[in-house]
């Protein structure tokens, strides 16, 4: 018996379809770092106390418009303090800075942003000259009054 094996060859051609399924996503985004607005900067406090005031008030406005950078007591606090660098008012800062200091740990203490504020106007505030004179010399006669 003989048998005859013919190779057959067939070439099939394949074809693909590509299904796209178009899935609505979410968009992502991205988080930056909030960016502080340089806008009206606070002018730096000297020792006239008549502008503490003044002072404040620019600093709270610079602090409201950038709320996002400065959202601790101890940011606002910070950030006032780098504004007050002339002779007396740094004296002033760097016994201020002392004073909240643990002297161990020597970590620093931050009082309440309301609180800093009020010792600042207090320590800070305008007096009248005129009224203090005007005490003094009372007080003078008084004194010579009772040395009489």
């Amino acid at each position: 018996m003989h048998i005859n094996i013919t190779k057959l060859s067939i070439q099939v051609e394949t074809y693909y379809i590509l299904a796209v399924n178009i899935i609505p996503t979410k968009p992502t985004y991205t988080m930056s770092a909030p960016k502080e607005l340089g806008l009206c900067k606070p002018t730096p406090f000297h020792r006239d106390r008549k502008q503490i005031s003044t002072f404040i008030k620019e600093c709270k406005v610079y602090l409201s418009v950038n709320r996002a950078i400065y959202m601790t007591d101890e940011a606002k606090i910070t950030f006032i303090l780098s504004y007050m660098n002339d002779k007396e008012v740094k004296k002033w800062k760097d016994t201020y800075l002392r004073s909240i200091t643990d002297e161990i740990t020597e970590d620093i203490n931050f009082p309440t942003y309301t609180l800093f504020i009020s010792l600042l106007k207090k320590h800070f505030k305008a007096y009248d000259r005129k009224r203090q004179g005007v005490y003094k010399l009372l007080r003078l006669r008084t004194i010579q009054t009772l040395q009489l």
